[in-house]
């Protein structure tokens, strides 16, 4: 995965990604205090990192 993408919510982003034609290959998660993310395909097949930072 070469590329991170700033979003304001990735769980929305994730569905967003799938009513496209993408997939997503890791369901979003919590990484600890530092961000919520998730990984999704284009639907060229392109890796792309969904990052939401954390609230506050």
């Amino acid at each position: 995965m070469d590329h991170l993408l700033a979003v304001d919510e990735v769980d929305a982003a994730a569905e967003a990604v799938t009513a496209a034609g993408g997939t997503v290959m890791t369901d979003p998660f919590d990484a600890v205090d530092t961000a919520r993310i998730a990984v999704v395909l284009d639907p060229t097949g392109a890796a792309i990192g969904l990052w939401q930072p954390p609230d506050g």
